[in-house]
């Protein structure tokens, strides 16, 4: 296909995709300010930390009475929504609370439309194929994407892991690793999609990445404390795991994360016991983990061999995290700038690859995939075999872009 109409099909498509999202938005735009969204959950930590109640920042109670002050009219809770993220995220949220609710609402989305216009400058020395698209394009590809329009839409903090992770890449890049580590360790908010990234950083051996994270990490501890005190603190794995076995109907089932453990329980939880499905879910998260490792040999910072392991790592991580939504593949942007930008350097890439790259790049961006999937088959986990596919074209081409790197130097 000639590359004018492949250009002309993209923007038709694109475009198709701005118009539903901007129906959604107008479908729901009387729910939003009434405090349905999940930025209910920040706004009322914030206030529970301007107002000096820290110590009940994880009592349920406590949450269903501040939320009560401010988003009183929303009937499909009979309970609080509640606060899942770290002790020390809430800081953040606590200055957008002087606030009311709904232009506090606006002003965190704002916040996040500005990081989405810097990052394509963030990335453009280090992916030149930003330089070919203009600024103002990019920022209607971005709200073309149906992940990040979700964060919009509710208000949550992927956009703002999606600029930690780009900065860490670019970091990298300069071969800062100390700094990637500070970058990542400001993603502990989300744990579960920054923990498997790094350890991945600790089997390669950058110590000094390791060192950085786990510095910035014990100062993260120490706020966090501060914030809710040690007896919160200690409490709060305890209250996650409780959210998890009890109210994980309510809030967040496996079929609706978009990882191996909801791929898993959906295609064996009729048939084997929870241990089994566990030990599948363990097996091949490492083993998915290993293939990425491995994609890093001999990976020189500046080459495309080291974008793509980078790409094959995040989507490996975001597979292998124990909770992945819609919203967390907001992340994902780095990788299919990357993608994108191989498809269009090599033009001989092998079809296996063209089609394994293309193929998930398409359904990310595709938003009735998704509304299917979730509101007509009730399995929005299903979006993960696309994302299994992708990793496994990144590697192939990784490896291929070695190999070629290595005949380039014989």
């Amino acid at each position: 296909m000639k590359p004018g109409k492949v250009t002309t099909i993209s923007a038709v498509f694109l475009c198709g995709m701005l118009v539903v999202h901007g129906f959604m938005l107008w479908q729901v735009r009387h729910v939003i300010a009434r405090g349905y969204p999940d930025f209910t959950s920040f706004y009322m930590a914030g206030t529970m930390v301007r107002l000096g109640m820290g110590h009940d920042l994880y009592d349920l109670k406590a949450e269903w009475r501040v939320q009560q002050e401010f988003a009183p009219w929303v009937s499909v809770r009979q309970a609080a929504l509640p606060y899942m993220h770290a002790p020390f995220e809430a800081l953040l949220f606590a200055p957008f609370t002087l606030l009311p609710y709904s232009r506090a609402f606006a002003l965190w989305n704002g916040l996040n439309f500005l990081i989405l216009l810097a990052l394509p400058y963030l990335l453009r020395p280090h992916l030149p194929v930003l330089k070919q698209i203009p600024p103002w394009i990019m920022i209607f590809l971005q709200l073309a994407y149906f992940p990040v329009f979700f964060v919009l839409l509710q208000g949550q903090d992927a956009i703002l892991l999606l600029l930690l992770y780009c900065l860490a890449f670019s970091a990298l890049k300069k071969d800062a690793t100390g700094t990637a580590g500070f970058w990542l360790a400001l993603g502990l908010f989300r744990f579960h999609l920054v923990a498997p990234f790094v350890l991945v950083m600790l089997l390669l051996k950058k110590f000094r990445l390791v060192v950085a994270f786990t510095m910035t990490s014990v100062v993260l501890v120490g706020l966090s404390a501060w914030v809710v005190g040690w007896r919160g603190l200690l409490h709060y794995p305890g209250y996650i795991w409780w959210l998890e076995q009890h109210r994980s109907r309510a809030i967040l089932t496996p079929s609706d994360t978009t990882n191996l453990r909801g791929l898993v329980d959906t295609l064996l939880g009729k048939w084997f016991p929870a241990y089994v499905q566990l030990a599948a879910v363990i097996l091949l998260s490492a083993g998915m983990l290993y293939f990425a490792m491995r994609c890093w040999r001999s990976a020189e910072p500046r080459s495309e061999q080291w974008n793509l392991a980078f790409s094959a790592t995040l989507v490996a991580t975001v597979l292998v995290s124990y909770h992945s939504f819609i919203y967390d593949l907001s992340t994902l942007l780095l990788p299919v700038a990357v993608s994108v930008s191989v498809l269009l350097r090599r033009r001989l890439l092998p079809t296996r690859f063209q089609w394994g790259l293309i193929i998930p790049v398409i359904a990310l961006f595709c938003t009735p995939l998704y509304l299917f999937f979730w509101f007509r088959v009730g399995h929005p986990n299903l979006m993960a075999n696309f994302l299994i596919l992708w990793f496994l074209a990144l590697l192939g081409t990784a490896r291929l872009a070695a190999k070629q790197s290595v005949a380039a130097t014989a």
